[in-house]
């Protein structure tokens, strides 16, 4: 498990962890799978007025855009099954085995990246 986390570290070390500090970009995510209804994404986003516009629109698409909080995403996903903390403390992230997602924050709690969930077995072997 260790030799999974060391290389998912890599590959944000290497794929760059900046956030983007204009616009926040739509990521594809699993919310259209939870929430298939517009109608019930709709609700969430009236009953919640404090979420900034962007993640407003994002939500009603069925996406999660980096920004995003936890809180939110916890709201809509519940909590997560795993959580694994760097040791520096700069960024956390929490895996989802229903919807095969992991999100990564930083220390201001606020995604800065989404990755497919990928088993170390099924990356050795070159599934996905």
């Amino acid at each position: 498990m260790k030799i999974f986390y060391y290389l998912f570290f890599l590959s944000i070390f290497f794929t760059g962890c900046a956030i983007n500090k204009k616009q926040p970009q739509p990521v594809l995510s699993p919310l259209q799978a939870h929430y298939p209804n517009l109608k019930t994404r709709e609700l969430y986003v009236k009953n919640h007025p404090t979420l900034s516009p962007a993640i407003k629109q994002a939500i009603i698409e069925g996406k999660i855009i980096k920004g995003t909080t936890k809180s939110t995403i916890e709201d809509l996903f519940g909590p997560p099954e795993t959580k694994h903390i760097l040791e520096s403390g700069l960024m956390e992230i929490w895996f989802y085995d229903n919807s095969h997602f992991a999100f990564v924050f930083d220390k201001n709690n606020k995604i800065i990246k989404i990755f497919p969930k990928i088993s170390l077995d099924n990356k050795l072997s070159g599934k996905r």
